[in-house]
């Protein structure tokens, strides 16, 4: 049985306070242009068009398309790791 939550508004969410919190199902491209947007809206994320950047680094066009937020989120904090950053001290950018 397969389940399609692609269209689930909330899984696509963005919320800019307190914290930053992206929808989990969110594809790569649309956190890109989330991140490129509101680094120029809100200098408190600023960082996010660091963040755009890396995603254009590591992934292709069509990862971006098909690849999710989630997934992303998973590659930063296994980098986190391998850095020796203990993830939790990274509290700015949340998943849902």
């Amino acid at each position: 049985m397969y389940i399609d939550v692609g269209d689930v508004a909330e899984l696509k969410s963005l919320t800019t306070e307190p914290n930053l919190v992206l929808g989990s199902n969110m594809s790569l491209t649309e956190a890109m242009d989330t991140f490129k947007r509101i680094s120029k809206e809100n200098v408190r994320y600023k960082y996010t068009k660091a963040l755009a950047d890396h995603i254009d680094l590591i992934a292709n066009v069509p990862v971006r398309n098909v690849s999710t937020a989630l997934c992303y989120a998973a590659h930063l904090l296994k980098v986190a790791v391998c850095l020796g950053v203990t993830p939790c001290s990274v509290q700015t950018v949340a998943w849902v």
